[in-house]
């Protein structure tokens, strides 16, 4: 064979090649029959849709009114939208799927409209007609309630964290969370959702009292719980359990973590802290032996903040978790929560450099005090006399975040700075003992009974 005839089927050979390595055996597939429902959330909206197996679908968001492909030179074309994004390209998406933010900005912004369009390929090929476009404003949640998930086993029911298992096989994260539940006589549960519960076998009996997610975004990364008798477990995949060494004997009623530090409170003034939570150490100097509650680690003028309440109004606060001081409160109740947010000040609509910080602890017969910078404390009113049991606060989204509040008779407040304070309707009267922000942005707050309401 001539080497004339030899070029083009040498050719022909390496464009076959490249075909098939971009997924030129690959189709167009229909888009969703029934297209695409969009339900706003807090910082995203919600999609679901009728897949049909085999099918890997792209959804396509633009802050626009409506927003189509391959519509030529139309202004709505998603191409030729200002900031607007894809997701199917990194991982498949599948129903329900929450379309959230970027790495930069995790998060949709709240208050602006965004329209939705989706497409569906097989085996890497291009992509096909899209949906009509559908729209949805995401928003902050706490407006509306719901009751309709299944309770956390048969209660007492102690402390909720949320976080991505570990792949122990594969040594990776998981991209979306997992709640574990935690609670009396060693129980342990976990939910992908809120909404739908399974036990996980225990071995052990302790009471567990709280449960956060630590050192998030590090390879040690765990899930960690604190309870009587200064007990102390750890896991990284809700399979396997692995004691802790508190070095104390008193119970830990709260643990918390900042980005490299976890630290657990407890009776008589109890405070210990820890870098990997295996292997805690006890604070160096404590101001009192008040039974401490809660503990968070908040953001202030001055930078990063500890702040532990407790048994007659104690509030302690410490920049390293090592050294703790007594703040005068204003108050003698017991207090049962602490949470911060940070908010962007505006200009003419603008963000600028500036920001305002606000820290909230809330407690017994509706007690709730607020401070700027964790030193000097406010007395706050919220027009209920009912216990407040559990405070929680969103982070990173625009325009603003805001603070939840549940307590007895099912009541629930917002706010998005601590000072003003919004009265919502839980539609539950039985007294909502904890508080948590996981899936999708979701609020999940639980009853004594295991009984759970949640807002989106």
């Amino acid at each position: 064979m001539s080497l004339s005839t030899l070029k083009p089927l040498i050719a022909l050979l390496a464009t076959a090649a490249l075909l098939t390595a971009c997924g030129g055996s690959g189709s167009s597939a229909p888009p969703p029959v029934g297209g695409l429902i969009p339900e706003a959330g807090e910082g995203g909206v919600t999609l679901t849709w009728t897949p049909v197996t085999g099918v890997d679908y792209w959804a396509y968001a633009g802050q626009t009114a409506t927003i189509c492909k391959n519509c030529g030179n139309s202004a709505n074309s998603w191409t030729s939208v200002l900031g607007a994004q894809s997701r199917g390209w990194a991982s498949p998406v599948t129903t329900p799927y929450f379309f959230s933010g970027t790495s930069t900005q995790p998060n949709l912004t709240n208050d602006v409209l965004y329209s939705f369009i989706m497409d569906g390929r097989i085996n890497g090929g291009p992509g096909g007609d899209a949906t009509p476009s559908v729209s949805a404003t995401p928003r902050l949640a706490g407006a509306h309630w719901h009751a309709d998930g299944n309770p956390i086993g048969t209660g007492g029911i102690t402390g909720l964290a949320f976080g991505p298992l570990l792949n122990t096989t594969t040594g990776i994260f998981a991209t979306a969370g997992t709640y574990l539940g935690i609670g009396a006589g060693g129980s342990k549960y976990q939910s992908t959702n809120g909404l739908s519960w399974t036990a996980i076998a225990s071995t052990d009996t302790t009471h567990w009292k709280n449960a956060t997610y630590a050192f998030p975004g590090l390879l040690i990364q765990k899930f960690v719980a604190v309870g009587t008798g200064g007990a102390v477990v750890y896991s990284s995949d809700l399979a396997t359990f692995t004691s802790g060494t508190s070095g104390v004997s008193q119970d830990l009623n709260a643990v918390a973590s900042s980005s490299n530090l976890a630290v657990a409170v407890g009776n008589n003034g109890t405070i210990v802290r820890s870098t990997d939570g295996k292997t805690w150490t006890a604070a160096s100097s404590v101001p009192s032996t008040a039974n401490l509650y809660a503990v968070k680690y908040t953001t202030v003028p001055t930078g990063g903040l500890w702040v532990a309440v407790g048994a007659g109004g104690a509030v302690f606060v410490s920049s390293d978790a090592a050294t703790w001081s007594a703040m005068v409160s204003g108050t003698t109740e017991d207090l049962k929560g602490v949470a911060s947010v940070d908010n962007f000040v505006y200009v003419n609509g603008l963000i600028t450099g500036t920001h305002s910080y606000s820290v909230v602890a809330v407690g017994n017969g509706g007690k709730v005090i607020q401070s700027s910078d964790g030193g000097m404390w406010t007395t706050r009113s919220l027009g209920t006399s009912n216990h407040l049991n559990a405070i929680v606060s969103s982070n990173g989204l625009l325009p603003t975040n805001q603070f939840m509040v549940v307590g007895d008779g099912g009541v629930a407040f917002t706010s998005p700075d601590g000072v003003t304070w919004t009265s919502r309707n839980t539609r539950v009267t039985q007294n909502l003992t904890g508080l948590i922000r996981g899936y999708n942005n979701q609020y999940l707050a639980w009853a004594a009974n295991g009984s759970t309401v949640y807002s989106k």
